[in-house]
């Protein structure tokens, strides 16, 4: 498991660096540190919050619908980060997977996930039953 960990990593880097070496040619043809605050992280943190840690669908509903709100809310600059922090509240208490958890689209062609059966979910796991000698 760790080697695909490392493999996801070293694959999201590659793309950070490509996406980042594309911004830096784009006018006026620099980054300046104020273009990236503590608003751009938080509306990207609730971006993937809303949409879901492990649900690709999930990830592009939830950049659809947070980069909607944070279009609508440019007017109320003031509130919006109380908003944003509020939705973060609310979406980890009433839906802690994410917006992606409660869909029925799937990576795989739209088939519906099915979580195990509920004999074998309560049952032991029985590499923790082996006695350490």
């Amino acid at each position: 498991m760790p080697k695909y960990k490392v493999i996801a990593f070293v694959i999201s880097a590659l793309y950070a660096g490509c996406a980042g070496s594309l911004q830096a040619h784009m006018a006026p043809g620099f980054l300046h540190p104020n273009n990236y605050t503590i608003n751009e992280m938080i509306t990207v943190l609730l971006m993937v919050v809303f949409g879901g840690l492990g649900h690709i669908w999930g990830g592009v509903i939830g950049a659809i619908v947070i980069t909607i709100v944070d279009d609508f809310t440019r007017d109320y600059y003031q509130y919006r980060m109380l908003m944003f922090g509020m939705v973060i509240v609310l979406v980890v208490i009433f839906m802690p997977r994410g917006i992606g958890a409660s869909s029925t689209i799937s990576s795989c062609g739209g088939a519906q996930r099915r979580s195990a059966p509920a004999e074998r979910r309560n049952r032991p796991n029985p590499m923790l039953l082996r006695s350490r000698t």
